[in-house]
């Protein structure tokens, strides 16, 4: 997963950024860390839970605008990024 080693540098690389967790299975509530959920749940290695809690501290420096904040860009496309059979 290279895109966890890339700083997020401006406002479509963070939305992008939330798009490939999504993607890779990686959706965590920002709040709650990769650490204390990713790792601890065995889905990602320590070094990917760092990267993840890296790249998700980088996304608080942009205006998230009508989102009001990455965790509120995340839940509105929740619906649209889980696969097809998922979605009520």
């Amino acid at each position: 997963m290279d895109f966890l080693t890339f700083p997020i540098l401006n406002f479509a690389a963070a939305q992008c950024f939330i798009l490939l967790l999504a993607k890779h299975g990686l959706m965590h509530h920002f709040d709650d860390g990769a650490v204390d959920t990713l790792q601890y749940n065995g889905i990602v290695t320590a070094k990917e839970a760092t990267l993840i809690d890296q790249r998700v501290n980088e996304l608080y420096r942009f205006n998230w605008g009508p989102y009001n904040c990455p965790i509120g860009f995340a839940l509105t496309y929740e619906y649209d990024l889980l696969p097809t059979e998922a979605t009520p």
